[in-house]
């Protein structure tokens, strides 16, 4: 895969199996998290990535950012 810029894309994803099973925990953990707090009516800031987008409506049940883009996340978090 490669970039906008054609330099190969960096890889995200962990490589090591102890990373990648740390990686899942804290994932899972943050999905509890935002599904606990969508219950009890909460607006969630999350960033817009993978299946969160099923989940958070943006504008609607919370506020999605762009990846990896944290003037994008503290500008929503101003918003929220």
């Amino acid at each position: 895969m490669t970039a906008p810029n054609g330099r190969p894309a960096p890889r995200v994803a962990p490589t090591d199996p102890q990373e990648l099973r740390a990686e899942i925990q804290r994932t899972r953990a943050e999905l509890g998290q935002t599904i606990e707090a969508l219950a009890a009516r909460r607006a969630v800031l999350a960033s817009n990535v993978g299946g969160i987008t099923g989940i958070i409506k943006d504008n609607v049940t919370g506020l999605l950012f762009p990846p990896r883009d944290a003037s994008a996340r503290d500008l929503a978090g101003s918003e929220a």
